[in-house]
């Protein structure tokens, strides 16, 4: 909100009681610390993973029987609708659930996560399936993923070990969908 002093500067001709009473917000001209800024930028990476890669990684989960069918239904543009609107009601549930705060604590973890799951995916087909075709090299094979999994979980520990509550939280978000796909899974034929 904007400071009321930009639109009633004027002491004779005070604002009136009903725009103080709700102008709570106030806009503050003193510097704020770097990290703000920091995580301003990092509020609009977590905006766009929710609304564009979330929903498609649902469509791609869905196609493959790892989630409800709907998850897999396309409108006529090609965007998974149903899928967005359930990753668009669960970030409107996170953000109030909580602080900002809170939900860039937890997001780290996830983020950390997410690689970390490619690269145990990456190490486990490239030793137990080595006759696949490889679409992609991955450079400095095996040295660089052990490297990246290594500082990753570097970091998902130090963040449980400082955090432990929110740390914690974020890993029972993704222990969520274990029981998702076991269900998901039934339906698959052997």
């Amino acid at each position: 909100a904007l400071p009321l002093s930009l639109f009633y500067s004027d002491a004779s001709n005070p604002p009136p009681k009903h725009l103080v009473r709700f102008s709570v917000c106030k806009v503050s001209t003193a510097p704020q610390p770097p990290h703000a800024a920091l995580a301003l930028v990092s509020l609009l990476g977590l905006i766009n993973t929710v609304l564009m890669a979330a929903p498609r990684i649902l469509f791609g989960l869905s196609r493959d029987g790892l989630f409800p069918a709907f998850g897999a239904r396309v409108n006529a543009g090609g965007t998974p609708t149903l899928a967005l609107l359930l990753t668009s009601l669960a970030a409107v549930a996170l953000v109030l659930s909580g602080s900002f705060e809170q939900l860039l604590a937890m997001a780290a973890v996830i983020y950390v996560c997410l690689p970390l799951t490619g690269i145990a995916a990456l190490l486990w087909l490239r030793q137990r399936e080595p006759q696949l075709p490889r679409p992609f090299l991955t450079w400095g094979y095996p040295l660089t993923p052990l490297v990246v999994a290594a500082v990753s979980l570097a970091f998902l520990i130090g963040a449980l070990v400082s955090d432990t509550a929110h740390g914690l939280a974020a890993l029972g978000l993704i222990a969520v969908g274990y029981p998702v796909c076991l269900v998901c899974r039934r339906g698959l034929p052997a």
